[in-house]
């Protein structure tokens, strides 16, 4: 499985050799504001549920990062 991760530019330097995302426990890439959940991540299971979860995560960690930035 390919994760389709082709809008993503190059120059961003976000993803690893098999074109996934990688983010930390909190899905936030090294590009601050830049969030990323679900298949196109370097997660180690591609299954629903944990997809589900990890979008979760990275909402939450959106309105963390809105209410410290803002």
């Amino acid at each position: 499985m390919k994760p389709n991760t082709e809008f993503v530019p190059d120059e961003w330097n976000i993803k690893n050799s098999y074109g996934e995302i990688v983010v930390n426990k909190l899905c936030e890439t090294n590009i601050p504001g830049l969030f990323a959940a679900g298949d196109v991540t370097d997660i180690p299971y591609k299954q629903i549920g944990i997809a589900v979860g990890q979008g979760i995560i990275a909402a939450l960690s959106v309105v963390n990062y809105i209410n410290r930035n803002l």
